[in-house]
């Protein structure tokens, strides 16, 4: 049988509370069909980001006309509460942002490629080996929205979110205990160490931060608000040493999984229903129809019927 390769990201991680979830995505490799349509809002929205942030106001005709030709051409499922989403509002939403951050106070970092040639360090993918052994093979991967600078601050992680939650602040505070950031920053951290001749390791010689770049909408007519969130250190995990266990405990969960699956085609337990793992913030979890059949060869079929299989890679999002 040949290695499996196996790819983590932060969204991985954040669905691995029952390791079925996780199995399932990103070594069974399933997906759904479609994705939602705030989903492919906010993927619409960061590829105008991307070009505006990196042109500025000679990037606007063009970062608007490849946000909307990418929400217009793709298959999508709508929502019944997000029917607004369209992409008149997605223009909207772009020219607004522009508006607002013309002038902004946050500096992408430009790294020299070659001799007066700079790349802006926007959607910054990154993999790196973190376990490799005779049978499989598991990567850390990501993108990161932007790696910038304050005006006299440190260098900070920066994440864009479009989002229907109105409560500001409590949506900001959630992320000082959420898996994205922290894992960006730990990864940076575990990147620089692996790699200290990089760029990343000059980056991370100093303080990193990490901030939410967030929009918030509420209906086709209702305001839309633009705000960042202050700045986040974590500083309860200096160095991330926490994170890194933490990874570390359920990267080891998962590899016992892949051997148990390789030799003996066991798939992991349905440890959801125990931890109440099959509902979430936003809904059951997608694998909770199938989990829910009544035997293994139903499932098998539900599988078949109601995902696709490919391999699970983050970093081919939005293409």
């Amino acid at each position: 049988m040949n290695k499996t390769l196996v790819v983590l990201d932060s969204s991985a991680f954040s669905n691995s509370a029952c390791m079925l979830n996780l199995f399932r995505t990103v070594v069974q490799g399933y997906t759904s069909k479609l994705q939602n349509n705030d989903v492919e809002f906010g993927t619409a929205f960061h590829k105008f980001r991307k070009i505006f942030r990196d042109k500025g106001e000679n990037g606007l005709a063009e970062g608007i006309k490849e946000a909307k030709d990418y929400f217009v051409n793709t298959p999508m499922i709508i929502k019944s509460n997000k029917t607004y989403l369209t992409s008149t509002f997605l223009m909207r939403v772009c020219l607004e942002y522009a508006e607002k951050y013309n002038k902004s106070l946050f500096n992408v970092i430009r790294i020299e490629k070659a001799i007066g040639e700079y790349e802006a360090l926007l959607e910054l993918r990154f993999a790196f080996p973190y376990y490799v052994d005779d049978e499989m093979e598991i990567l850390m991967a990501g993108t990161i929205d932007e790696l910038g600078k304050h005006n006299n601050g440190i260098v900070c992680i920066c994440d864009a979110k479009t989002t229907s939650m109105w409560k500001i602040r409590d949506y900001f505070n959630s992320y000082e205990l959420k898996c994205q950031l922290r894992f960006y920053k730990w990864a940076l951290l575990k990147y620089a160490t692996m790699y200290p001749n990089s760029f990343i390791a000059d980056l991370c010689k100093n303080e990193i931060g990490c901030f939410i770049d967030g929009i918030f909408y509420k209906g086709a007519e209702g305001d839309i608000e633009y705000k960042w969130s202050d700045v986040m250190l974590f500083q309860d995990d200096p160095g991330m040493v926490l994170m890194d266990t933490l990874i570390y405990s359920k990267v080891s969960r998962l590899i016992t999984a892949i051997k148990n699956w390789r030799r003996e085609r066991m798939t992991p337990l349905r440890e959801g229903i125990l931890i109440n793992a099959c509902e979430n913030p936003f809904g059951p979890c997608r694998y909770s129809k199938v989990c829910s059949a009544v035997d293994n060869t139903t499932r098998d079929v539900m599988l078949e019927y109601n995902f696709i299989q490919r391999p699970y890679n983050p970093m081919n999002h939005g293409e």
